[in-house]
């Protein structure tokens, strides 16, 4: 089949896979260049975002990988386990975040304010200069999360304070309804 000169030589079908093709690309670009997954789900999704936080556990062993991504000793250094969801204003899930935060490389007011509180990691770092530095691509995966919702995208980030030295890595991964409302629904997601 020969490629078309414009889209009008597009059948319907080949439109919709291009316009598909275009917000995959879309959202992959924004999801690596954000400073925080939370603030661009909400631009994309025209709503607030929440932060429920679902699990947290502290002096948790780090794997390999791990210790290997935030350059950490895992025979010595211990980390803070974070699982959260991220859900829209109407309560739907909009993406499940896991966070591993080695705490003694924080300030200890942030330190603190991690082990007493439901505050999102994002918003406890932000003051002291946070960046995220996306690792690879976003990538498209099959998987279920801890309370058996389908997820469909997963980006993971190490996180820093500015200096350089890693404090924290996450696993965010976005459900299945909300990518696919992004991707094909006319508009996007208008829910």
């Amino acid at each position: 089949m020969a490629v078309p000169d414009t889209c009008l030589e597009l059948s319907e079908e080949e439109r919709r896979a291009l316009v598909v093709e275009r917000r995959e690309e879309d959202l992959a670009a924004r999801l690596r260049a954000a400073d925080s997954l939370m603030g661009t789900v909400a631009l994309l999704g025209g709503r607030d975002v929440a932060l429920e936080l679902r699990d947290r556990r502290n002096r948790v062993a780090l794997t390999a990988q791990q210790a290997m991504l935030l350059r950490a000793d895992a025979a010595s250094e211990v980390a803070q386990y974070r699982w959260s969801v991220v859900r829209d204003a109407a309560g739907r899930p909009v993406a499940s975040t896991e966070a591993v935060v080695l705490l003694h490389r924080l300030p200890y007011a942030a330190a603190a304010q991690l082990s007493r509180t439901e505050e999102p990691l994002g918003r406890v770092l932000r003051p002291w200069g946070m960046r995220r530095h996306v690792q690879g691509q976003p990538c498209e995966i099959s998987a279920t999360d801890l309370a058996g919702e389908e997820l469909s995208l997963e980006v993971t980030a190490v996180l820093d304070l500015g200096t350089g030295r890693s404090v924290a890595l996450v696993r965010e991964r976005l459900y299945a309804e909300w990518v696919d409302a992004f991707y094909h629904r006319p508009g996007g997601l208008a829910w």
